[in-house]
């Protein structure tokens, strides 16, 4: 299967690291991918910091990625995030080849 367009879907805090880690290594392969952080706000595990997160999603838009999160903390914390309601993630799914949950 060709995967030109992916979805990573994160729905637990705890999984928001991960998930844009696997956005990142999407990207890098060249598939056209955005994060949406659904009802999750961010939850960094020990050792990182909130500027590793930053690093991250900077890498994320700098290599043409998008990221969404419907919480408004979220994107007080990091202002690359992008708001997203539900009938726009909803139409982004429909454009994916590929969705990974979270």
């Amino acid at each position: 299967m060709e995967v030109d367009r992916a979805c990573v879907l994160v729905r637990r805090p705890r999984d928001a690291w991960e998930a844009s880690r696997s956005a990142l290594g999407l990207l890098l392969e060249g598939i056209e991918t955005r994060l949406f952080l659904l009802d999750a706000k961010v939850s960094l595990p020990q050792g990182k910091r909130e500027s590793d997160f930053q690093d991250t999603l900077e890498m994320i838009l700098d290599m043409g990625g998008e990221v969404f999160s419907n919480q408004d903390e979220d994107r007080e914390r990091w202002p690359d995030m992008r708001r997203a309601d539900l009938s726009e993630t909803a139409q982004a799914l429909r454009e994916c080849d590929l969705v990974i949950p979270f």
